[in-house]
């Protein structure tokens, strides 16, 4: 399917929205504003993003609101096919998305149930659309959450399991600001920075055991997974969403208390090549680059222990030392 032959006649816009989305210009239009809630909830943050910090570039996301069931499964599955590097199509029981990155162009027909679900609309379709769209405008993906205090960024690394979305909540409990709970996006020219800013945090159910404030958190379907969804509150979400001054922490498992020890560039860049998640593979000229600029300064390890609130202490200390050399 190419995006000529995808296209859906007869679009007319009843609501549309613009936002900076990672420096790049994001419209979005739809045929009934009832999909505001989801795209207000994925992408408002960025709407007082700094002017400077905008780039020249557009893209574009079109919806067209159906009548259609989902099926009776609590959240309507989503499947995702990569027709090829830069298209990218995703079909519910019922309706279908398909995003062209060399158009910066997408569309979706999606069932008024799949709207109302509206964490996993916003998570299954709208970002999932948006962010392969802006992928291709160099800001490469790369996983791993990522917390703030004044310029530094610390980039939590590791494998999918490890704890990275845990240990982000417990950090903005304590008063860091999270610029990432699972993604970072990496922009190589004319410098390398990281942008992010996250609305929510998604939770593994487990965390239930160690924040039973989460008792009553909603639910979404990520990647087969049901996750928690936690609203970042608009006070505690980054002031700014880009940064160019980065540390890697990764994160492992195996002792009771938790405990860094400094590692060498080497071993860093093993880390975050082996927590590569799989479709990473579409940038297989830039991954390397980033790798090596991300570990050219060495990392630590951060063995999280049981106490994921244990666990923020290590980080604030990595912080602190890096307030020090900036002064």
């Amino acid at each position: 399917m190419t995006f000529a032959d995808a296209w859906p006649e007869g679009f007319e816009a009843r609501w549309v929205r613009s936002y900076p989305v990672l420096g790049i210009d994001t419209v979005i239009e739809a045929t009934d504003p009832v999909v505001a809630p989801a795209v207000e909830r994925a992408f408002g943050a960025w709407a007082n993003v700094a002017e400077p910090l905008r780039s020249r570039q557009t893209i574009r996301f079109r919806i067209g609101v159906i009548e259609a069931g989902e099926g009776s499964s609590g959240h309507a599955p989503i499947q995702y096919r990569l027709e090829s590097p830069r298209h990218l199509r995703a079909d519910t029981p019922g309706g279908t998305a398909f995003a062209d990155a060399a158009r910066g162009e997408a569309w979706a027909r999606v069932s008024r149930a799949l709207v109302a679900d509206v964490d996993h609309f916003r998570y299954g379709i709208v970002e999932a659309m948006i962010f392969f769209l802006l992928s291709d405008r160099d800001r490469q993906p790369f996983h791993c959450a990522a917390v703030a205090r004044g310029g530094t960024v610390v980039l939590l690394s590791g494998p999918p399991g490890v704890g990275k979305s845990t240990l982000a909540y417990s950090a903005l409990r304590r008063g860091l600001t999270v610029m990432a709970e699972d993604m970072v996006w990496v922009q190589q020219r004319p410098r390398c920075q990281i942008w992010g800013l996250t609305a929510v945090i998604q939770l593994p159910e487990s965390a239930r055991r160690d924040f039973p404030d989460l008792a009553d958190a909603p639910t979404l379907l990520a990647n087969g997974a049901r996750k928690l969804v936690v609203e970042v509150a608009p006070a505690a979400r980054p002031r700014t969403p880009v940064a160019g001054r980065a540390v890697v922490c990764v994160l492992a498992r195996g002792e009771t208390a938790p405990r860094l020890e400094w590692i060498a560039s080497a071993a860093v860049a093993d880390a975050l090549r082996a927590a590569l998640q799989p479709g990473f593979d579409l940038f297989p000229s830039t991954i390397p680059a980033v790798v090596k600029a991300f570990a050219r300064r060495g990392g630590w390890r951060l063995w999280l222990g049981t106490d994921p609130v244990a666990a923020v202490a290590c980080l604030e200390g990595i912080l602190t030392r890096y307030d020090r050399r900036s002064r």
